[in-house]
């Protein structure tokens, strides 16, 4: 039975290194389906009962976004976690996120900030019309719900939160957990044929061995672009997430 918490999805503080595929899975196919098949995207009992189906649209919450984002960003649990609204940005008519470090709360593996284009598929689903009317409401944070931690990050109690869903729906492994997203992601470029410098400049990783010494590590917002639009779960079905439906759930 669900219990009723105030955050979800927190910190998970992995080392992207070379040994990242040893501590983490990707969800296979199956488990991205049952995560995005589950009361969550098709309607759940209440906020407290999220893993019963029932009527309740939590379309306008970080619970419902957070894994969608994690999905089609690769972005760490933290970083968005941490989004202001006006991190939702535009720049040369293409939608983005802009995943920085700010004088307040906002950290950044390595202080390296970047730009990454938001995913046609997050479009769809109404991603920007949840910014819009977090912009409209007057919040500061695109998710003002997920309270600043003991550890200094808003992803605290989050990663426990997730854990919790995805092991009573049946999806839980030794290692699996928000950050296997990030292996998806990585995965869907590489399989989409994007370029590796790309990939990891579009992770966040650093740039490795002689790739790092050379260049100033920038790729036009274009290119991003073209690289971010490649990339497809070909075996995931979303047709039935309707997506945000309103401030009002």
């Amino acid at each position: 039975m669900d219990e009723e918490v105030a955050d979800i999805f927190g910190p998970m503080k992995i080392a992207d290194n070379k040994n990242a595929r040893n501590q983490h899975d990707p969800f296979s196919k199956e488990q991205l389906q049952t995560i995005f098949n589950s009361p969550l995207y098709t309607g759940c009992k209440s906020r407290r009962f999220r893993t019963v189906p029932g009527y309740t649209d939590l379309s306008n919450t970080s619970w419902y976004w957070l894994p969608l984002l994690g999905l089609w960003t690769g972005a760490r649990l933290n970083e968005l976690c941490q989004l202001n609204v006006a991190d939702i940005d535009h720049e040369e008519g293409i939608p983005l996120i802009r995943v920085q470090e700010s004088d307040e709360d906002q950290r950044v593996k390595f202080g390296k900030s970047r730009l990454v284009p938001i995913h046609p598929e997050l479009v769809r689903l109404g991603f920007l019309r949840f910014v819009q009317a977090q912009r409209q409401t007057g919040h500061k944070r695109l998710f003002p719900e997920l309270k600043l931690g003991a550890t200094g990050y808003y992803s605290d109690q989050a990663s426990k939160d997730f854990n919790r869903y995805i092991d009573r729906i049946g999806v839980k492994t030794a290692k699996t957990s928000f950050h296997s997203f990030r292996h998806n992601f990585k995965d869907a470029c590489r399989h989409a044929g994007v370029q590796p410098d790309t990939n990891d400049i579009l992770l966040g990783h650093k740039l490795p061995s002689m790739a790092g010494r050379y260049g100033d590590g920038n790729v036009p917002l274009p290119v991003l672009t073209e690289a971010i639009c490649k990339i497809r779960y070909r075996e995931l079905r979303l047709e039935h997430v309707n997506g945000y439906r309103g401030a009002g759930g």
